[in-house]
């Protein structure tokens, strides 16, 4: 089975049925969505999965390069000091420069 995409984030499936099971949501190139749990593959509902590969479309990847490690840690520090991811951190940064 080939994937046509694959989610950035790891997300946890919504059936009571599948205890909590995490993974990548996926597209075959068959347009069907399925759960790839570490190498092992579900099902899951197609509505769930089509609003999960429509909300980060719409997000574009930023990749930045040669941050001084420390700089990088102590980022990474804060971030899980105040419950929230090093992206979020970021694009709040970019939000206020541009603001």
């Amino acid at each position: 089975m080939t994937k046509k995409w694959t989610s950035i984030g790891t997300h946890t499936h919504p059936d009571d049925k599948r205890n909590g099971a995490k993974g990548k949501v996926c597209k075959t190139t068959a347009g069907e969505y399925i759960m790839d749990c570490q190498g092992a593959i579900m099902s899951c509902p197609q509505e769930w999965a089509a609003t999960i590969h429509a909300a980060e479309e719409a997000q574009t990847a930023i990749i930045i390069r040669t941050v001084p490690m420390a700089l990088r840690r102590a980022l990474k520090g804060q971030a899980a000091a105040e419950g929230r991811s090093m992206q979020d951190v970021v694009i709040r940064l970019i939000r206020q420069y541009i603001a």
